[in-house]
């Protein structure tokens, strides 16, 4: 019996043979395949985190262009603000250059009036000693018609009036000619 049972293990082990080499492949592929889909169920944890990470960056980079964005409308808008600046600056100066101008022709008139002054200046002392002259030449007549008789009075008011009307002729002069 026991030569039949080694016999009969004998056969069995050769036709089971190839089942179990089949087996054996079966189980090394199985495990392979295994392997295989515990790597892919890694690549694809990685690939969905890698997915997570890329859309946490597009989210980023969208915020990084709004914000880009609103630097350039602020941008802009700076722009806008700084041409107006320049704008007015070149009417300022332009204003600025009018009133130069102005400036200019006033400083010419006064330099001109100064130079008319001058000339006339001798003229006007030349009259105010002659106004004093005149003045002291009235007082005396003045004295003199006072001792004179009562008949003299007569004398005396158109003196007056003349010395009167000279005065006012001459602040009216001396006004004209005075810069």
């Amino acid at each position: 019996m026991n030569d039949l049972k080694e016999m009969l293990r004998s056969v069995l082990q050769e036709e089971f043979k190839p089942i179990h080499e089949r087996l054996d492949r079966l189980e090394g592929t199985v495990a392979q395949l295994q392997e295989g889909q515990k790597a892919l169920q890694r690549d694809v944890t990685e690939l969905q985190e890698g997915q997570k990470a890329l859309q946490r960056d597009v989210a980023a980079l969208q915020e990084g262009q709004k914000a880009l964005q609103r630097d350039v409308a602020a941008l802009q808008e700076g722009q806008k603000a700084l041409q107006q600046d320049v704008s007015k600056l070149q009417q300022d100066v332009a204003e600025l250059q009018e009133g130069q101008k102005a400036l200019q022709r006033d400083v010419t008139e006064l330099q001109e009036g100064q130079k008319h002054y001058n000339e006339m200046s001798p003229n006007c002392k030349k009259v105010k000693k002659h106004y004093n002259e005149m003045s002291q030449n009235c007082k005396k007549v003045k004295r003199r018609c006072n001792e004179m008789s009562p008949n003299c009075k007569k004398v005396k008011r158109r003196c007056s009036k003349m010395l009167l009307t000279f005065k006012r002729d001459s602040k009216s002069w001396k006004q004209t000619w005075t810069i």
